[in-house]
C-alpha cells in the first residue's frame, strides 16, 4: 500500500544529468577547492579548461561531449548559491543537488493573505513568507531535503538502507528536537556509504499530501514526526523497499540515534 501511494506522489524517474562530479573532474578542481573559488576565479579556470578540451585540441575520442559537458559544468556553477547545493548535496548523485535547489527556492516560499494596518487604516496585503526547512541549510548536506516530484530519484540513487524523518519543520515545539537529534545521527554516518538520510518537510508548499500519506501508510498519527527505515531495493525494485517500511520510535532522547542505526543496520544485514 505506501508503494502505490509512494508511486502515485511522485514523477517517472527521468533520464539523469551527466553525473555531477565529474564537473569537479572536467574543471580540474577538487571538493576542497571549490568552496574557496569566486565567480571570477571560476570564469579564468573555465577559460583555461575550455582551451585545452576543445575537440580541435583534445585528442581524447569523447572530447567533444567532455568539451559540451564542461560548459554544463561552468553554468551549472558559476552562482555562488548553486556552489553551495553542489557542494553539500552532489554526492547524492544525479541532478538531485539541482532539485534541492529548486525545492529551497520555490517551496520554502509562499505569498499569505491578511489584514495590516496602515495609516489610512486596516487594508488587506499579500506579504511573501520564508518556510523553514531544518536540513536545506546544514553545511555538511547530511540530511537529503525531499520534495515529492523527486523523492523516486532520490531512492532510485541509493540502493542501500535510507533513513527517514518525515515531519512539519514549522512546528517548532514538536519537531525542533527530533530534527536536531536526526541531524546528529546523520553527521555520524555521512562516511557510512551504506547509508543515507532524508526528510520530507510537511510544512513546504504542496509537500503536505506526499508527507500526509506516509504518515498514514505507516499508522502513524498525522502531524507528529516520523522516524522510519526504508530497506534496501530488491534487484533495484522501489515498490518493494517501501512497502516494508519499519517505523521507529521516534521520541528524541539520548537513545534516538541508536535506534536509528540498529533499525538500519537491521535492514542492511536481512536476508
Amino acid at each position: 500500500m505506501l508503494a502505490l501511494l509512494f508511486l502515485s506522489a511522485s514523477i517517472t524517474r527521468t533520464t539523469a544529468a551527466p553525473a555531477t562530479p565529474e564537473y569537479l573532474d572536467l574543471l580540474g578542481l577538487s571538493a576542497v577547492e571549490l568552496p574557496g573559488l569566486d565567480e571570477s576565479a571560476l570564469k579564468k579556470l573555465y577559460k583555461r579548461r575550455a582551451l585545452e578540451l576543445h575537440p580541435d585540441k583534445s585528442s581524447h575520442p569523447d572530447a567533444a561531449g567532455r568539451f559540451r559537458r564542461l560548459q554544463e559544468a561552468y553554468e551549472a556553477l558559476k552562482d555562488p548559491s548553486a556552489r553551495s547545493y553542489f557542494q553539500r548535496f552532489a554526492r547524492y548523485g544525479g541532478s538531485l543537488w539541482q532539485n534541492v535547489k529548486k525545492y529551497a527556492d520555490d517551496r520554502l516560499t509562499v505569498e499569505r493573505r491578511g489584514w495590516v494596518r496602515s495609516a489610512r487604516g486596516m487594508r488587506m496585503s499579500t506579504e511573501r513568507v520564508r518556510l523553514n526547512d531544518d536540513f536545506v541549510n546544514m553545511r555538511e548536506g547530511a540530511v537529503l531535503p525531499l520534495w515529492h516530484n523527486y523523492a523516486a530519484n532520490a531512492f532510485a540513487e541509493h540502493g542501500g538502507p535510507w533513513v527517514l524523518l518525515v515531519a512539519d519543520h514549522q512546528d517548532r515545539r514538536g519537531t525542533g528536537a527530533v530534527s536536531a537529534a536526526v541531524g546528529a545521527f546523520a553527521k555520524r554516518f555521512a562516511d557510512e556509504p551504506w547509508l543515507e538520510v532524508a526528510s520530507v518537510n510537511a510544512g513546504a508548499a504542496n509537500n503536505e499530501e506526499f508527507a500526509r500519506r506516509l504518515w498514514l501508510a505507516a499508522g502513524h498519527k498525522t502531524r507528529r514526526p516520523l522516524c522510519a527505515v526504508v530497506p534496501p531495493a530488491i534487484d533495484g525494485a522501489v515498490p518493494d523497499r517501501l512497502k516494508d517500511l519499519v517505523v521507529v520510535d521516534c521520541e528524541p532522547t539520548e537513545s534516538l540515534p541508536l535506534r536509528l542505526a540498529r533499525a538500519a543496520r537491521a535492514a542492511r544485514d536481512a536476508p
